[in-house]
């Protein structure tokens, strides 16, 4: 029996609207997977991304934390050398930090001297004026002698600058009032085996990572401790 043309055509019709139709969704269908890949691929990369923030992040911390051990250390070194040269040399030394220009070095002097406080200078100034306005005399007292740098020449020391990563962010020694967070501080070393209680603050520029340096004035031997120590903690210690 032959078949029924009609049929046939009818069928040959349906084939070709379908295969129509697949052609026209094809574009639709390729447009969404497109779509999804390049989600997908952006998520990827903001995971990427989000993983290298991280590890920088991580990097300069740990950085911070190398290169401030390496100064608080070079430090700690310089104050135990001057504390036993001073009593073998018989000479005072002392260590100047210079917060504006981030830096430290060593002066030395073979002048004995009476190191004070503020409060006692200024005391010992107004006794000075006092007796000369009475005996009419001249002459002042100089409680600290010069002292000079020629030690950095003679025992190899030299001046210290700290780079941006780490940064001295403030010092205390007992002679001076309060805390020094500008200009210079000085920590002196006696031939008498002394020196300063004193607490030198280092940090990163930001001032949100700190280590503590302790001095003690008997031995000199320092702490270290993470995080900012208050001085007066320090003071109330001794």
């Amino acid at each position: 029996m032959a078949p029924d043309r009609a049929a046939v055509r009818q069928a040959v019709l349906a084939d070709e609207d379908e295969r129509d139709t697949c052609r026209r969704q094809d574009p639709r269908e390729l447009e969404a997977n497109q779509e999804g890949f390049n989600l997908i691929e952006l998520l990827v990369v903001i995971a990427i991304a989000a993983t290298m923030m991280a590890l920088a992040v991580s990097f300069v911390g740990g950085s911070f934390r190398v290169q401030v051990k390496k100064e608080a250390s070079h430090l700690i070194g310089t104050i135990r050398y001057l504390y036993n040269q001073a009593a073998v040399k018989n000479m005072s030394y002392r260590i100047v930090f210079d917060l504006e220009n981030q830096a430290y070095w060593i002066e030395s002097s073979e002048n004995p001297f009476y190191l004070t406080t503020g409060a006692e200078d200024e005391a010992a100034a107004k006794k000075i004026k006092k007796e000369e306005k009475e005996t009419e005399t001249g002459g002042e007292e100089e409680p600290i002698p010069a002292f000079s740098t020629a030690v950095e020449e003679e025992e190899g020391f030299k001046k210290v600058v700290f780079d941006k990563e780490v940064r001295i962010r403030d010092v205390y020694v007992a002679h001076q009032e309060g805390l020094v967070t500008e200009g210079q501080a000085s920590l002196y070393f006696f031939p008498n085996g002394m020196t300063e209680l004193a607490v030198i603050h280092l940090s990163d520029e930001e001032q949100e990572s700190n280590m503590s340096i302790i001095v003690n004035p008997l031995t000199g031997r320092c702490k270290v401790k993470t995080g900012y120590i208050d001085y007066e903690t320090m003071e109330a210690e001794e």
